[in-house]
């Protein structure tokens, strides 16, 4: 079912936003996994031969979601989705159901990588009215839904996405930043659990208040 496909230096496999047909094999050469931002490129990771690409689409048949480009003389063995879908059905069901999970997590993974995304780091992300709103919700699912662990205010994740988008009329990304910024900051703990969902722990939720009033 696979068949040789050369692809020349500086050409694109695929195009992220392209509609998926087929996963690759790199057989020779070196491959480019890129994400566009901007007029610019930003370079994720290469591929050496025996990588392969393309495979998240098998399941959902979504839209590529990065850019594949050879970065010398390449050439791929191209496995089309409707012969591999074939095969897979002769797998057991719990196999192809651990596979399907597998990958929903990676597509997840990307969507919170995109939302980190800044094309230019030294540039202000939020005004300082912004932030302090933002840490206003926070600090209120907190205090009101949120659980004791010992020292640290565990958040609900449902409640604080409610409260962002519904009531503050705020985009989850801003938040979902933020989260970030407070993980970085030793602040807060971030844990994914699976289906998307992340167990947030507020291990300084006084500390926070105090600054907001302030």
């Amino acid at each position: 079912m696979a068949e040789g496909k050369k692809v020349s230096k500086d050409t694109y496999l695929f195009r992220e936003g392209d509609a998926p047909d087929a996963m690759y094999i790199l057989k020779s050469g070196e491959l480019a996994i890129t994400k566009t931002k901007g007029t610019s490129e930003i370079v994720l990771a290469s591929l050496s031969p025996g990588g392969m690409v393309g495979e998240m689409a098998i399941f959902d048949m979504k839209p590529r979601s990065a850019n594949v480009k050879a970065i010398k003389e390449s050439e791929v063995i191209v496995l089309p989705y409707d012969s591999l879908t074939k095969q897979m059905e002769a797998l057991p069901v719990w196999t192809k159901a651990i596979m399907k999970t597998m990958n929903e997590n990676l597509r997840e993974a990307n969507k919170k990588i995109k939302l980190l995304e800044n094309a230019n780091p030294d540039a202000e992300r939020f005004p300082p009215h912004t932030i302090n709103k933002l840490l206003t919700i926070l600090n209120m699912v907190g205090t009101m839904f949120g659980q004791k662990e010992g020292e640290n205010l565990l958040v609900p994740q449902h409640r604080l996405r409610n409260f962002t988008i519904q009531i503050f009329q705020e985009p989850t990304n801003k938040m979902q930043s933020l989260l970030q910024a407070l993980k970085d900051l030793k602040m807060f703990e971030i844990t994914d659990i699976g289906e998307g969902q992340q167990k947030i722990v507020n291990m300084n939720a006084g500390f926070l208040i105090k600054f907001v009033d302030w």
